[in-house]
């Protein structure tokens, strides 16, 4: 293909330089008035034929220019595109940043709050498997009683601790009193 091309242009080539030379030739007789009569309508046939390709070679140059502008309006666009392009990318950068920093927070409090809850669990079972005493009944309100649990029957009295009703009693005082501190004994 390429020399096919090459043919075709060293020949358009050719027929130029041919046309060209007889033009001059023709225009050099004309100057020293001495053109044929014959040769008038080769003059104007040749003059024509310039004409002619003056007229497709500007129809063609204002085709490439309107080629040329019509891509340049598309490199403009493409270019702007790539401008936003390039802002975009740009924020979502920024905005990945700022993810990735809340990101990494928020794993870094995920972790705080399983090692706090691995200590709870630790603790609490610890708690769990201390033996606890047995609960006492208190004697009075049963709701307060921790014996008694949170939800009594009706009439909502505890049974109070074994034993009389005296000891209950001396009890209950000693358990009032005993933040109060003791008299001491005069002589």
């Amino acid at each position: 293909m390429a020399r096919r091309t090459m043919a075709l242009r060293k020949a358009r080539a050719a027929d130029r330089q041919k046309r060209r030379a007889e033009l001059e030739h023709l225009l050099a007789r004309l100057d020293r008035h001495t053109l044929l009569d014959t040769e008038r309508p080769l003059l104007r046939a040749r003059v024509e034929q310039l004409l002619a390709t003056d007229a497709d070679l500007r129809r063609t140059i204002a085709g490439q220019q309107t080629l040329v502008q019509r891509q340049a309006r598309q490199l403009g666009a493409a270019h702007e595109a790539i401008r936003e392009a390039e802002q975009d990318a740009a924020e979502w950068k920024k905005t990945a940043a700022t993810y990735s920093g809340l990101h990494s927070s928020a794993e870094q409090d995920v972790a705080d709050l399983r090692e706090q809850l691995h200590a709870y669990r630790a603790v609490e079972a610890q708690r769990q498997a201390e033996p606890r005493p047995a609960a006492k009944h208190s004697g009075g309100n049963a709701e307060d009683c921790p014996a008694c649990g949170p939800n009594p029957p009706y009439p909502f009295l505890c049974p109070g601790a074994p034993g009389t009703r005296a000891d209950r009693v001396r009890a209950f005082l000693a358990e009032q009193t005993a933040h109060l501190p003791t008299p001491e004994p005069q002589s």
